[in-house]
């Protein structure tokens, strides 16, 4: 019988649990430099402000509809 099966009657001494908890990821890799993460706040500031313009337009719609 696999311990990796529904029927697994090891528990705490199973081989793939065991496995799975001593593993560590010691001194992950940074990640690469992208060019993209330099203009992500300039991209936020344009949705904002684009966001916030179309609140006012919808605004001052209402306001000369009613």
């Amino acid at each position: 019988m696999s311990c990796c099966d529904n029927n697994c009657s090891q528990g705490r001494e199973c081989p793939a649990r065991v496995a799975k908890i001593g593993r560590k990821d010691y001194a992950r890799a940074p990640l690469p430099p992208m060019g993209w993460r330099e203009y992500l706040p300039d991209l936020a500031c344009a949705m904002l402000l684009c966001i916030a313009v179309m609140m006012l337009s919808a605004l001052i719609v209402m306001v000369l509809h009613a």
